[in-house]
């Protein structure tokens, strides 16, 4: 069962949204208990204890995330990517932390995200389509830009 606190922001955390403001907390800092194991206070949340997947998580920002997020205790992370931008190389030191796993998968497609968020706690949404690549396709541009970021959030529903 996915919580319900009732925050919202641009990511999600199951049904509910929040933000992370002034760096990452740990449970037992401070807030009430929503949910399952996951607290929230305002406009943060807990990241101890908690699933998280990140859309375009096979990235700079995506592996950086990841780190910070394994770092305050986060259960496990699901880096969901389509693996258009081949940058494997970037998330090549997380594949061996068993927290840690690749799922190929397309924002575009509802069906994948569904069944991708089963279980988890909170999404960060950055799959993007860059600039470069988005000039030279600005349709594709606006369906993985504007769907895909719908697509996060009814999947996280």
């Amino acid at each position: 069962m996915r919580p319900s606190c009732g925050q919202t922001a641009p990511f999600c955390q199951g049904r509910a949204a929040g933000k992370v403001e002034g760096g990452l907390r740990n449970a037992g800092d401070s807030g009430e208990h929503h949910g399952q194991g996951m607290a929230a206070r305002g406009n943060s949340m807990d990241i101890k204890g908690s699933r998280f997947l990140i859309t375009g998580g096979v990235s700079l920002i995506g592996s950086h995330l990841t780190e910070r997020l394994l770092a305050h205790g986060a259960k496990d992370v699901v880096l969901f990517d389509n693996f258009s931008l081949n940058a494997t190389d970037v998330v090549r030191h997380l594949v061996d932390d068993p927290r840690v796993s690749i799922l190929r998968g397309d924002v575009l497609r509802l069906a994948q995200l569904t069944d991708a968020m089963a279980g988890i706690d909170g999404v960060f949404s950055l799959a993007a389509l860059l600039p470069l690549p988005m000039s030279q396709d600005p349709s594709l541009g606006l369906e993985v830009n504007i769907r895909g970021v719908n697509n996060t959030l009814d999947a996280a529903r």
